[in-house]
């Protein structure tokens, strides 16, 4: 179940007459909750914090004592606007930030009307404080974060990724978050899934790593069962599949 299909072998798909459903139209606000809650817990240290209350780390209060940076007043772009991009936007906003910025195929006017300001890929890196990934994967996304890119980002800034691992330059992204060159990333998505534990993500501190459970509410998983149940009645019923990938 999911709106997704870049893990189906679409090729061997056509070659047999398999027909393809998906799930699209009702995960945008399940998966925008993921994207700010990402954002939030690696910016303000979440998970460094609770290991600090579990190991003893802590003590007192001291400044500069585990200090994150706010959303407030910072700089704001998402790769990719479309339902859940817009739908982290509309979240967003409410956090004061000072710029809002995006890259679409075309102006959004949802996300225009909320100031957000419609950007090439390469300003929109440049410009951010947080940089968040919500873009469909494809042939011209793949590694739309590139090495090149990831290395025009803000020393302070932190990239957080909720569309498909292959979006990104894991390597390069790896290297980034090793030598500080950024400060943090929060990621739902990677390659390969699952990650393997000796991978070099899973012991960098600066990087929050969730099992990509940007769906996984009850209520969502819910609704995406039946609306895969609805496909699949519709073709053993001989009827028009009520959301076919056409292929």
């Amino acid at each position: 179940m999911s709106v997704g299909y870049d893990h189906v072998d679409l090729t061997a798909m056509k070659k047999y007459g398999v027909r393809l459903g998906n799930t699209p139209g009702i995960l945008s606000e399940t998966v925008a909750e993921i994207a700010v809650g990402l954002i939030i817990a690696t910016t303000r240290r979440f998970f460094e914090a609770n290991r600090e209350v579990k190991t003893g780390g802590w003590q007192e209060w001291v400044p500069g004592f585990m200090c994150g940076r706010s959303i407030k007043g910072s700089v704001v772009g998402i790769i990719g606007c479309g339902k859940i991009g817009t739908s982290i936007a509309e979240k967003l906003i409410n956090f004061k930030v000072s710029q809002l910025l995006y890259t679409s195929r075309s102006e959004k006017p949802a996300v225009k009307a909320l100031g957000g300001q419609l950007v090439t890929v390469d300003e929109l890196m440049e410009r951010s404080d947080f940089v968040v990934v919500a873009a469909s994967l494809n042939e011209d996304t793949k590694f739309i974060v590139s090495r090149e890119r990831i290395a025009t980002m803000k020393s302070n800034a932190i990239l957080v990724n909720i569309g498909r691992g292959q979006l990104v330059d894991q390597d390069a992204l790896v290297e980034a978050l090793r030598e500080k060159r950024i400060r943090g990333a929060g990621l739902d998505v990677m390659t390969p899934e699952p990650l393997p534990s000796d991978h070099p993500l899973i012991g960098l501190d600066n990087v929050l790593l969730l099992p990509h459970i940007g769906t996984s509410t009850f209520e969502m998983e819910e609704e995406m069962a039946m609306m895969t149940t609805q496909n699949i009645l519709a073709v053993l019923e001989g009827r028009p599949m009520p959301n076919e990938v056409v292929f």
